[in-house]
């Protein structure tokens, strides 16, 4: 019982449960933002000490209790003792309803028709305000932890048809004075030993314990012929629990308030058998009890889950992808999560039922069955063995993907988006077959050398897949979850067609045909990054420009049709049909500019080397620009510029003048353009 040692210290004890933290956290904030001192687990839980009896004290503790009512609170662990005793200790009770619900039955005669504010309201805040107001006004001295009369205890034990822990020894006690002060003779006698005690003074009581997603079965002692031995009473015993699906257990627990979390089971037990041992091996009759109670509450147990995973997912559906080999990047292995914490498969499996994805928001044609692992589409997967994660491929064939999740409930998540881009992940292209039902396959270009074909093996029953470009000669892939892959061979260039052979599980065997185009598809892969890269394909310098070493091979410049240039960005001439002669007309009058302004120009004299005895060294050009611009300027095309010189750079233009700016455009083989491009060309270049 508290003393006065227990004066209270917090303004407001806040009750909620556990799912609704977050919401219990932001009120006490704001409480405390307008001065009031607030009590909430698990802040105020003294390390050490025994959790019930913290929650409890911290009750007494209070002026008030402030109730969080919500869809979760009929199944909080802690909420209806807290209740019960700030109405026991006669604390004013205020409620909040985070959403639109009921008091939950085992809350109704307790806090009978109290009023409630509904957060969601417009005039919440001016009701939370009225509130704290009203605690602010609680008159400290007369507040007292003494706690209710002994009639009202009496009427609230009796009422419950389940008794709390903390009462259990009260109850006993006061029934005990219930007989003797009301002069009845028919009191059960004391039992004199624990054989004697039989099914009924025992009532059953079974809670499902979020923390550790358990079940404790609890056994109160009602029988007033237990009650009244205490010899019996204030000891320990031997709990011998046998379910009827085959599990057992045994424990030591006192008579008081008895708790044994019933063991993990795949069959839901329905009885359960009791056989009670003191410590000198004196045993009960079997006391049989029925429990149907438990298949309930692990429905409203895993609804309750489901329901809070849904939510969770819905708020971002995170996920996070990486490449499916480090050297290839075009084919993503994602995982639902962030990185570092992809959700286990086990996980998954207890709230979806399907995965799907797509190129299009509303077509989300390839799909996983969590459940079975079957796929349609291109889904593929795989568990990961070391961490037990999902993961499932995404061939990047665009750079945008969207994906939605149905649940085991039949509802569905919004349709997330996921961008799969990232610098030279390569392209994928999807192999058309004239094989009904062909597995998907892909080919994935990210060196030009090193050409991939990537298969989503989406049929279970394939245990080993080859490939073949000549007959006979079979090429293995290697297999990464439900996905194979396999560098090609060089002479898959000259060949247009690749079988596919699947062994089945029976032995079986299955051929597909793919028409792969691959010369097509690297010229448009080619054309593709050209365009998006078209500058880093040619430089020029004070006497003309010229192809890239490396960034511009043949392959590349045979995705030119035309080069169209000019000093004028609105006269641009062709160097293969166009009249170079245009071009000199433009830039002649800026030759005679330039000249004009050089000439004017100090004469800067030539740096001597000692060493070379008065002959000028390290001259950057072997003709003074001076000399250059009194001569008619020219400009010359290599005939043949489609054709790549063998040196690190193949001239396309020279000139005999540095002009700057020049103005570049392609045209490209598809008959597309590039934008007209600018070229400063410095004299010294």
């Amino acid at each position: 019982m508290p003393t006065e040692d227990n004066k209270p210290s917090y303004d407001v004890f806040i009750s909620y449960a556990g799912p609704d933290e977050d919401a219990a956290k932001s009120l006490c904030e704001e409480l405390e933002k307008q001065g009031l001192q607030c009590w909430i687990a698990p802040r105020n839980v003294r390390a050490g000490n025994k959790y019930l009896e913290e929650i409890l004290e911290g009750v007494i503790r209070s002026k008030c209790l402030l109730l969080l009512l919500s869809e979760n609170t009929k199944f909080a662990e802690y909420v209806e003792n807290e209740v019960e005793r700030a109405k026991s200790y006669r604390r004013r009770i205020y409620t909040v309803r985070l959403e639109e619900v009921a008091v939950p039955k085992n809350l109704e005669l307790i806090l009978g028709s109290t009023q409630w504010v509904d957060s969601w309201a417009a005039d919440y805040p001016e009701r939370l305000q009225q509130i704290v107001a009203n605690v602010k006004q609680t008159d400290q001295p007369g507040f007292s932890p003494t706690p209710p009369g002994l009639g009202l205890k009496l009427f609230r034990i009796l009422r419950k048809n389940t008794l709390g822990i903390a009462t259990v020894g009260i109850l006993l006690f006061f029934v005990v004075k219930f007989f003797y002060s009301s002069g009845l003779s028919n009191m059960p006698s004391a039992l004199d030993g624990i054989s004697d005690v039989s099914v009924e003074d025992f009532q059953v009581k079974i809670n499902h314990y979020e923390l550790g997603d358990s079940y404790r079965i609890n056994f109160t002692p009602i029988g007033v012929g237990l009650a009244s031995s205490l010899s019996l009473i204030t000891k320990q015993y031997y709990y011998n629990l046998k379910f009827d699906n085959g599990t057992s257990v045994r424990e030591i627990n006192g008579l008081v308030g008895a708790q044994i979390e019933i063991p993990e089971f795949d069959e839901v037990p329905l009885n359960v058998t009791l056989i009670l041992e003191d410590l000198d091996g004196e045993k009960s009759a079997p006391l049989h009890y029925a429990i149907p109670q438990l298949p309930y509450l692990i429905e409203e147990a895993k609804h309750k889950r489901i329901k809070k995973l849904i939510t969770l997912f819905n708020k971002s559906g995170t996920t996070y992808c990486s490449p499916i080999t480090p050297f290839y990047a075009g084919v993503k292995a994602c995982y639902f999560g962030s990185f570092g914490q992809g959700k286990k498969y086990q996980e998954l499996l207890s709230y979806i039922n399907y995965f799907s994805y797509g190129e299009q928001k509303n077509a989300l044609i390839n799909r996983i069955n969590l459940q079975t692992l079957d796929t349609q589409g291109v889904a593929g997967y795989k568990l990961n063995d070391s961490n037990g994660t999902f993961e499932f491929f995404i061939p990047m064939t665009d750079k945008t993907h969207f994906y939605q999740v149905e649940y085991i409930n039949g509802e569905k998540s919004p349709v997330f988006s996921l961008n799969l881009s990232s610098p030279n992940d390569g392209n994928n292209y999807h192999i058309n077959s004239s094989t009904p039902d062909a597995i998907p396959l892909f080919l994935l270009q990210w060196l030009p050398t090193s050409p991939l074909l990537m298969v989503a093996a989406t049929d279970s029953n394939v245990t080993a897949l080859d490939w073949q470009i000549y007959p006979n000669v079979n090429n293995a892939f290697t297999p990464v979850g439900t996905w194979y892959h396999s560098p090609l061979s060089d002479g898959l260039n000259s060949q247009e067609t690749v079988k596919l052979i699947a062994t089945h599980k029976d032995g079986s065997v299955s051929e597909f045909q793919y028409s792969l185009n691959f010369n097509t598809k690297l010229n448009d892969q080619r054309l593709t990054k050209n365009k998006q890269q078209t500058k880093n394909l040619f430089q020029c310098n004070s006497y003309g420009c010229v192809f890239s070493w490396l960034q511009a091979t043949q392959e590349d410049v045979d995705t030119i049709e035309d080069i169209l240039i000019g000093v004028k960005s609105d006269r641009l001439v062709s160097i293969t049909k166009g009249d170079i002669n245009l071009l000199t007309k433009d830039a002649e009058k800026q030759r005679l500019a330039m000249l004009a302004d050089e000439e004017a120009r100090p004469v800067k004299k030539e740096k001597q080397s000692n060493l070379s005895f008065g002959t000028p060294v390290n001259s950057r050009d072997p003709v003074p620009l001076v000399e250059r611009l009194r001569l008619p300027i020219k400009f010359e095309v290599r005939k043949d510029w489609k054709i790549r010189e063998k040196t690190r750079t193949s001239r396309f233009i020279s000139y005999s003048l540095p002009l700057s700016p020049l103005f570049i455009q392609f045209k490209w083989i598809d008959g597309s353009y590039s934008k007209v491009m600018v070229v400063q060309i410095t004299k010294d270049q």
